[in-house]
């Protein structure tokens, strides 16, 4: 049986990250992102796929829609917003200023 495509990404109130498919939030738990607060999530502005999410000072990606996530980034800073241009992530860290990496 064919996977359902993922429609996008929603957050639960104890953190863990969901795909959502055609039927809506289903509550099927996102792949190798763990339960946790989940900070910022953002989205490749031109690859509707890829996705970003911040979770304490990790940032993981997902290249179908939310589907599954691996770890992309590790700091020890909490960061407060991601921002995806078409060839950077940019991460603001809570007091701590910029961070900034250089994607395909």
């Amino acid at each position: 049986m064919a996977t359902p495509p993922i429609y996008g990404i929603a957050v639960s109130y104890n953190g863990t990250v969901l795909a959502a498919g055609p039927s809506g939030i289903e509550g099927k738990r996102a792949e190798g992102i763990p339960e946790g607060t989940v900070s910022a999530i953002a989205f490749h502005p031109n690859r509707c796929s890829e996705a970003y999410a911040a979770q304490f000072g990790v940032v993981y990606v997902s290249h179908d829609s939310g589907g599954h996530w691996s770890r992309l980034e590790e700091s020890r800073a909490y960061i407060d917003k991601l921002e995806v241009t078409e060839n950077a992530l940019l991460a603001v860290f809570r007091g701590q200023g910029l961070f900034r990496r250089t994607i395909p």
